[in-house]
């Protein structure tokens, strides 16, 4: 069992001290002994916030499902999806031991806009936070 998480049920991705990343059937859980943050896809395709607690014994101070990432690009609101038809298009996930903690970085792509969004997530042992943030870089050779 690694930080509450019964490991028949879960596969650990990577882990630092008491930070880790942790892959489920429905997204993936990053955190420490003293936070729990979970993103997976809605059933429209979205990348959601699924639950943020304390720790594994706590209630959830999540309120209600909120998306992980939204974005204009000339104009037009844009999620982070499963498929592109609606934003950028999922293309994997990976994870990193940052030599003092862990990250979980979602790429995503919207190959009609030339836009790669990678969303990293970032938890440290025994710290009750976890970092969020964006990178978008594009994927065209055009200057401009």
């Amino acid at each position: 069992m690694l930080g509450g998480y019964d490991t028949a049920r879960a596969q650990t991705a990577i882990e630092h001290d008491d930070a880790f990343v942790v892959a489920t059937a429905d997204g993936w859980t990053i955190g420490s002994s003293a936070i729990r943050y979970t993103v997976g896809f809605d059933t429209g395709g979205t990348l959601v916030l699924r639950d943020l607690r304390a720790s594994v014994d706590t209630p959830s101070l999540r309120p209600t499902v909120q998306r992980d990432g939204l974005f204009r690009i000339d104009g037009r609101e844009m999620s982070l999806t499963r498929s592109d038809t609606r934003g950028f298009r999922f293309n994997g996930a990976d994870t990193a031991d940052t030599g003092g903690g862990v990250q979980l970085r979602l790429t995503f792509e919207s190959a009609s806009d030339g836009v790669r969004a990678t969303r990293v997530y970032a938890a440290y042992p025994g710290v009750a936070a976890v970092e969020l943030w964006t990178e978008l870089v594009s994927t065209t050779s055009d200057e401009t």
